[in-house]
């Protein structure tokens, strides 16, 4: 039997992150939170979306809704700078850089009680020089508009990953679908940038039609078995362990002893990682004595492991 590693969770061909910037939008954010909702109850499926936040624009009140929708799994958290002022640049200043990437890691992380381990750019300009400053507090950056990223090219660097923005002008889920298609090919990742949705015909920042962005969710969700729709810091957290591990194998008399080692920080790096093995033949997974859910597909059967946990494969 040959056991491999997926490129994204379940085994899809790509995966689409949904981020939201700023923290700040009260009445959207709930607004999308009753979206997924619906989406992830009609599908069965687990759509979130990661919040954006600038510290200087969070208040008692935020805080305490952000909490309530982390605690539901709808969203997770990245910085998004103190002020919104730095740019990720040469021409900003090294210790300006520095202090904006330390402090608002450390002020959210003391208001969300977890680590932080993204950051998301906000004005003035990103460069990949002007990023690098990133990596001593985090393992991605959402960067500027672009092009779809392929995370497993040569040359591919997390702190510099580009995105592009839902836009008022979006009069329906056509823009998506093209990007959707275009990923598939050769296993890409795409972030959509918003900040919120709106039910009028104006757009002050990036804000994405309500109608428009629930048929998008709905296609998304209906496409959940060939993309992987999920939060930029899931996205994050799966490519890196992929990335960065290693999968070891041991025959037994009646099976094989699998574990995907990962050597990144353990209180990070948990998301699961699918394991995809070429069989004819039905399989049992056992994890810690218990039966592990398998699907299967194309003579492929694949199976979800957390990272550095022993399982049986009979």
């Amino acid at each position: 039997m040959d056991f491999s590693v997926a490129k994204y969770f379940g085994g899809t061909l790509g995966a689409f992150s949904l981020s939201f910037d700023d923290g700040c939008y009260k009445d959207s954010t709930l607004e999308v939170a009753e979206i997924l909702r619906e989406m992830n109850k009609k599908y069965s499926v687990n759509m979130k979306f990661t919040s954006a936040q600038t510290v200087d624009f969070l208040h008692e009140g935020l805080i305490d809704m952000w909490k309530e929708l982390r605690k539901e799994g709808l969203c997770d958290i990245a910085s998004h700078g103190i002020d919104h002022m730095v740019g990720f640049n040469e021409e900003t200043p090294y210790e300006r850089r520095y202090e904006d990437a330390k402090k608002s890691k450390e002020e959210l992380e003391k208001i969300y009680g977890e680590k932080i381990f993204t950051y998301v750019g906000c004005g003035g300009g990103h460069t990949v020089e002007g990023s690098r400053v990133l990596d001593e507090f985090y393992y991605g950056h959402r960067a500027v508009e672009g092009d779809i990223n392929y995370p497993y090219s040569d040359g591919f660097y997390m702190n510099f990953v580009t995105s592009f923005i839902g836009r008022l002008s979006f009069t329906d889920i056509s823009p998506i679908v093209e990007v959707v298609n275009e990923l598939k090919k050769n296993y890409g990742w795409v972030v959509q940038v918003n900040h919120w949705i709106t039910h009028k015909d104006e757009d002050k920042f990036h804000a994405q039609r309500a109608d428009v962005f629930k048929d998008e969710c709905e296609y998304l969700a209906k496409n959940a078995d060939t993309v992987w729709v999920c939060s930029f810091n899931d996205a994050v957290k799966y490519i890196s362990e992929v990335k960065n591990g290693s999968l070891e194998v041991t025959p037994l008399d009646d099976g094989y002893e699998l574990i995907f080692n990962c050597p990144l920080d353990k209180e990070i790096f948990d998301h699961p990682i699918t394991i995809e093995a070429k069989t004819d033949k039905a399989v049992s997974v056992i994890c810690k004595g218990e039966p592990v859910s398998v699907s299967y597909k194309d003579g492929v059967a694949r199976f979800n492991v957390l990272p550095n946990t022993k399982i049986i494969v009979k």
